[in-house]
């Protein structure tokens, strides 16, 4: 049984100093027969760790019944990394945050009687407690330091983001899920992605972010001195939103020069998600922080690894700086932890654009200097070469050039064999296997290497073959950074001219090439010549779908349907027994007299489309093509029947509301302007909100609030709701109802506040806003969030006399289907479904769905929810991003029938729908 240890340099195993260069990948993203592909891949580009997140809510879909099978199977996950030699950071949550529905909590947690999300509440602790012992059940046996063979698992996170510094809120909650996974036998380190905002005893301190790293891991080493250095989630691909990405992608080389600076800041890193996947189904959330922006499926989209598996954009920029770091790890996990020099700091003004500032690092096992340049912010085609003169302890100095990397490294006495020390090297070393070093430049250059006080020059290349010199014994490989790109460094081996190496170590060819070289340990260097060739340049080839089918949603826009039940009334679409996706409401009303209608569903989340009397009354809500005004309809005098198909577009997963309540929930109210006295800026008596509710994000105790509030002054006598709209802009805002604090807004976009005769007096009453003292301009902003705000009064609830109905929403009979000619296909204009049926022989290149034609739905493919498209609105204006989607190899019937079911809101025509299948991409196979 091994042990785990640490200090302030590094993990330890058994006494045995390792440096964890890991990679995040969330199985549950990922067609569950690629997972050993997925973890080669990651393997295969330097990473010796992976890490994970367990989502709760797909394991324990209901209460009391778990699920670790198919793309569920986290123990066969872990195994597979086990069997790969890598080794595993397990984060079982309970809360995940990510793009997940509630942060991967499930629904029914929320649905508990007195329960309280991330909190030390009975009924939140108990139902976690049960989740605990059943991940521990799967995976106890597979951490580094369990009996017997033992597995990979080498960390535990508890929890994530829990960015609130109230000690007796982390005590009862953070310290009990730290006791929980104790007892359920959880014995390796536990670390935390909390930012120094909050920890439990004895659990390591970890940093997410990407900026600043160099300035942030030393003061996280003078916070934390006997602790290893740990950016437990550098996010190197941004999530897509609906509409467009919630931030542009950092650069590849960007990206190398930040996993160098945590390198170079003594640090080791989590970086992710480095595989491209989709979260299924409905899963995805919202972000937490911003009302109307929801999650797509598409997680990674710049991931080194493509969704396809081949390798993206960014993989082989990164694996020269992972490689170099797995494979020179000793020196790494050695370096004194105690020496900070004194360093140019690039983050502040600095005469000319090219500053180069040097980062030097010394340990026991070898010295280490990183050589940085500013990082890139746009792409270029420069092929400027930046030289920095290093001056050394002997007074004797070394060239180091830099082309389109941003950053490169010199290694500094390096035991390569018990009979041979790497003196220097000024070309980045990427690996040693054996007697073989692998070393690249920017081609043209000249760099050096010295092996026992021998020194080498050497001319880097400017082909696509790379140099091959023998040197003291050894076997020096010179690539340039083109040529980099394919050369491979295996336990076996040194591959020469490949796209990649498989588990076995046999060679894939890259297109045109008909054979390879591969050097073995003692450098040896022999022709490898491939049974099967890739073509110089291999296209797409596209097939068009035809023999569509159909189903409208006609019986449930005309309420004619007998699948609807009766209900009481306005509700949660959760409790009625649908907590994701659609469901279908039906109010039959009556009005006694003909006029236009102004009406609102105030506490309703988060799209409805509407139908009255059978026709389009248009959408409702949030995010592209639906508009959260109130809803002009004009009613004739008798009665009517209005339908709403309402979507869960997804549960936040982040901030403070999470548990957001989903479908038409509340009643459509006549509303009129409600008048109120202009605000007044009055000054009141700070409060502190963690006073008025815990736990509050990045918040500590004594933050209080500005001195200053407005104030609204209002007299209300009927029992009709007020409600209030709002834009805090960027920032947080405490709502003071009649001296008491009643809401918290700590996210961006028109909010909505409702207060009806429970909270408001009947008479008299004051109103207050206020923000929060931190602000670098509080009376700017408290002032701008003032001016946004709108008051209106319900004052007659048009549904509440109605007959109301509800029908689950739900593919078709497979009978039910019709077929459609295909100059019919665009006559549809609502709720449809479609369906095809088609051969597909792929022969393993990746197959691309191509949604030209759709609008707003979902996808299911050989009976499989995939996820949901926004292509379109209704009107035609384009959303995306994504205007494609990948079909998991696995899920392909291979010379077989497969089926293609869409759900289209608008009844979007699959006319253009086709199939991409990509000759040109080939997979990273394990």
């Amino acid at each position: 049984m091994a042990t785990v240890t640490y200090d302030g340099q590094s993990f330890m195993i058994d006494g045995r100093r390792i440096l964890l260069v890991a990679g995040q990948i969330d199985y549950p993203c990922i067609h569950h027969e690629c997972w050993a592909d997925r973890i080669h891949a990651a393997k295969l580009a330097g990473f010796n760790a992976i890490a994970t997140s367990v989502p709760w809510a797909m394991h324990e879909p209901r209460p009391g019944q778990f699920d670790f099978t198919g793309r569920r199977d986290l123990r066969r996950f872990i195994q597979l990394i086990h069997q790969a030699g890598m080794l595993c950071v397990l984060r079982p949550g309970p809360y995940i945050g990510g793009q997940w529905d509630m942060g991967g909590i499930p629904d029914w947690v929320a649905r508990k009687k007195d329960v309280k999300l991330r909190t030390g509440t009975a009924p939140f602790l108990e139902s976690v407690s049960r989740y605990i012992t059943a991940v521990a059940e799967q995976v106890r046996d597979l951490q580094v330091t369990s009996p017997g063979e033992g597995g990979p698992i080498l960390l535990l996170q508890n929890e994530s983001a829990w960015t609130c510094s109230d000690d007796d809120a982390a005590k009862v909650y953070l310290g009990e899920l730290a006791r929980y996974f104790r007892e359920a036998g959880f014995t390796i380190p536990y670390i935390n992605a909390n930012n120094l905002w909050q920890g439990v005893e004895a659990e390591i301190e970890g940093w997410v972010g990407g900026d600043d790293m160099l300035a942030t891991l030393r003061q996280l080493a003078s916070v934390s001195p006997d602790q290893p250095r740990l950016a437990v989630d550098m996010p190197i691909s941004p999530p897509m939103v609906v509409g467009g990405p919630s931030e542009p992608p950092v650069l590849p080389y960007a990206i190398q020069r930040r996993l160098a600076e945590i390198l170079a800041g003594g640090g080791q890193f989590i970086a992710g998600p480095i595989a491209g996947g989709l979260i299924p189904g409905f899963w995805p959330g919202r972000d937490g922080s911003v009302i109307d922006s929801y999650y797509e499926n598409t997680i990674g989209a710049s991931a080194p690894i493509a969704d396809t598996g081949a390798p993206g954009e960014m993989y082989h920029i990164i694996r020269r700086l992972t490689t170099m770091a797995s494979s020179f790890a000793r020196v790494f996990a050695n370096l004194d932890h105690t020496y900070k020099p004194i360093l140019l700091d690039q983050r502040r003004g600095v005469s000319g654009n090219d500053s180069i500032a040097v980062i030097d690092l010394v340990g026991s096992q070898g010295s280490v200097a990183f050589v940085l340049g500013p990082e890139p912010g746009v792409r270029t085609k420069s092929t400027k070469i930046r030289t920095a003169d290093l001056l050394l302890g002997d007074g004797s100095s070394l060239t180091v050039s830099l082309g389109r990397q941003a950053v490169g490294w010199v290694l500094f006495d390096v035991l390569l064999a018990s009979r041979a020390m790497m003196d220097y090297c000024t070309l980045n070393a990427m690996a040693v296997v054996g007697d073989v070093i692998v070393t690249f430049g920017p081609a043209g250059t000249t760099g050096s290497i010295s092996i026992n006080g021998s020194p080498l020059l050497i001319d880097v290349p400017k082909g696509k073959t790379p140099l091959v010199e023998s040197h003291e014994g050894f076997t020096v490989v010179v690539g340039n950074e083109d040529s980099i790109d394919t050369i491979f460094a295996t336990e076996d081996g040194v591959y020469l001219g490949v796209a990649s190496v498989d588990a076995s170590g046999e060679p894939q060819p890259l297109p045109g090439s008909k054979s390879c070289f591969r050097l073995d340990p003692k450098g040896k260097k022999e022709r490898l010549t491939f049974s099967q060739c890739r073509p110089l340049r291999a296209g797409s080839a596209a097939v068009t779908l035809g023999d569509w089918k159909a189903v409208t949603s006609e019986m449930y826009i005309s309420g004619s349907n007998a699948r609807y039940a009766s209900i009481a009334g306005p509700e949660d679409l959760a409790e009625l027994g649908s907590p994701f996706g659609y469901g279908w409401y039906k109010i039959d009303f009556k009005v006694s007299d003909s006029k236009k209608h102004k009406l609102l569903s105030p506490r309703t989340r988060d799209r409805l489309h509407l139908y009255l009397d059978g026709e389009d009354a248009g959408v409702w809500g949030y995010g592209p093509g639906a508009g959260a005004e109130p809803i002009q309809m004009s009613l004739s005098k008798g009665e009517h029947t209005l339908v709403a198909l309402a979507e869960n577009l997804g549960r936040p997963s982040s901030g403070l509301h999470m548990d957001e309540p989903k479908g038409l929930v509340d009643h459509l109210y006549e509303i009129k302007p409600f008048k109120v006295g202009k605000f007044k800026i009055v000054s009141a008596i700070p409060m502190e909100p963690l006073e008025f509710r815990s736990p509050l994000w990045e918040f500590r105790p004594g933050d209080s609030t500005h001195p200053e509030r407005a104030e609204w002054s209002f007299t209300h006598r009927r029992k009709s709701p007020i409600v209030i709209s709002l834009d805090p802009g960027h920032s947080r805002v405490l709502v003071v109802l009649n001296d008491e604090p009643v809401r918290f807004i700590d996210q961006r976009g028109v909010q909505t506040l409702v207060f009806d005769q429970s909270e408001l007096n009947r008479g008299a009453n004051t109103l207050q806003m206020t923000v929060m003292s931190d602000e670098s301009d509080p009376p700017s902003a408290l002032s701008a969030v003032a001016a946004s705000v709108r008051f209106v009064e319900g004052v007659e609830a048009l549904t509440a006399k109605g007959s109301w109905s509800f029908a689950k929403w739900e593919p078709p009979a497979p009978s039910d289907f019709k077929a459609v000619p295909k100059s019919k296909l665009g006559s549809f204009s609502g709720p449809t479904w479609f369906k095809a049926r088609f051969d597909l022989v792929p022969k393993g290149s990746p197959v691309r769905l191509e949604l030209g034609g759709l609008t707003k739905g979902q996808l299911y493919f050989n009976g499989k929810h995939l996820c949901r498209y926004f292509v379109q609105d209704a009107k035609g204006h384009a959303v995306g991003p994504t205007h494609s989607v990948t079909l998991p190899e696995p899920m392909i019937r291979n010379g077989k029938k497969n089926e293609l079911m869409i759900f289209d809101e608008h009844g979007g025509s699959p006319a253009k729908v086709k199939l991409s299948i990509d000759r040109a991409t080939v997979a990273i196979r394990r």
